[in-house]
């Protein structure tokens, strides 16, 4: 019985550590776009970006124009930025806090992942995809606005748009001619990138023949189920000076219309 009873103890004791040590580590995935909300010598909110730049072996955080800095995430989520401008750390893949020190000034960056992506959302686009033309007609689509920052939605709307699949691009049409034109990256793929004006450093490159009519830069994806459903979400942000960006999200939900 003595055994027994010294066997469970130690049983235990090894499953707590165990589960201790499961339930401590992270797994950080840090790719993809980010809602930044910075503070400091001035303050404001953004999209940020991140990602793992091979040549470097470090991780690019930075806006939409490639302003930002690079540094190394360890496995425990802590963030070093290089040239000693600051240190970080990922509470998990979603969220992490980076305090780098910018022209001798301190600031806070906030980041939570934008809503409705992850680790796969396309950043970049070396070689686009043909088209598949059978995904142009009408379509009826749910449009949700979506906070950027918590993900809630603010307002919902249901109409016909008109979808031009054609060469390697895509575009969305709604009834008041706003469109939205990105790139395909597979057959069931599309990714959009427009920034204004051009960003020059390299890897932050509006997609080729991705546009947009709105005075905003737009970041966006889209993933067709077949050849009669789709979803999608977008990220705006106004041209406006860095401090006063505004930023918007658009999550579409669409079928075909069927033929009357």
């Amino acid at each position: 019985m003595k055994k027994i009873i010294i066997f469970s103890l130690i049983s235990t004791l090894l499953l707590a550590v165990g589960n201790h040590s499961y339930a401590t580590e992270k797994l950080i995935e840090p790719n993809g776009m980010f809602f930044n909300r910075f503070s400091g010598g001035f303050s404001g909110t953004e999209w940020f970006q991140t990602f793992y730049v091979p040549e470097t072996q470090q991780y690019h955080m930075a806006d939409i124009f490639g302003g930002g800095f690079l540094g190394v995430i360890n496995t425990d989520g802590k963030v070093i930025l290089e040239g000693k401008l600051g240190k970080g750390e990922f509470s998990d893949s979603d969220h992490y806090i980076v305090k780098p020190t910018l022209g001798g000034t301190l600031f806070t960056f906030v980041c939570n992942r934008a809503p409705y992506t992850d680790k796969d959302f396309i950043l970049k686009l070396d070689k686009p995809h043909a088209a598949n033309a059978k995904l142009s007609g009408q379509w009826r689509a749910t449009i949700e606005v979506i906070n950027p920052e918590t993900g809630a939605t603010s307002d919902k709307k249901t109409q016909v748009i008109i979808v031009k699949s054609s060469g390697t691009t895509l575009r969305i049409t709604d009834p008041q001619g706003q469109f939205m034109q990105g790139v395909f990256a597979s057959n069931n793929t599309v990714a959009f990138r427009k920034i204004v004006p051009e960003p020059t450093k390299v890897g932050f490159a509006s997609f080729e023949g991705s546009d947009v009519n709105v005075k905003q830069n737009i970041l966006g994806q889209i993933e067709f189920t077949g050849d009669n459903k789709f979803s999608g979400i977008f990220l705006m942000q106004t041209r406006t000076p860095l401090g006063s960006q505004e930023q918007k999200m658009l999550r579409y939900t669409a079928t075909r219309k069927p033929l009357l």
